[in-house]
């Protein structure tokens, strides 16, 4: 597989995002295990919070992952979702129509659907 499959979630304990692999540890609490300074680091995260990368970048070259939300242009934002087996984002008036993942590269991040506190 050539694709990296990357998450992100929040850590309430850091008060920030963390990227990495995921898995489940004792009553469903999801974990985020990262690679720093050749160590591993497990850091719990809210489950709610947690979105998978969708390999493509925005405008200003940051990651996009779901549950984010994306600007445009004409005062539309979006939302990244996995829909009908691929990566779109949706817009806040789900009109039908996407935005395919190769256009998320035109868009600005401007937050996501989980904020935290």
């Amino acid at each position: 597989m050539k694709r990296k499959i990357l998450f992100r979630g929040w850590s309430e304990d850091l008060q920030k995002w963390v990227e990495g692999g995921i898995y489940t540890h004792q009553n469903d609490v999801v974990i985020i295990h990262k690679h720093g300074n050749n160590l591993m680091q497990h850091t719990p995260v809210n489950p709610d919070s947690v979105g998978q990368f969708t390999g493509m970048l925005d405008i200003d070259g940051n990651k996009v992952f779901e549950g984010m939300k994306l600007h445009r242009y004409l005062g539309v934002y979006w939302t990244v979702s996995f829909k009908d087996s691929k990566w779109v984002a949706i817009p806040e008036t789900d009109s039908g129509l996407y935005l395919d993942a190769s256009q998320f590269k035109e868009c600005k991040i401007t937050g996501n659907t989980f904020q935290p506190n």
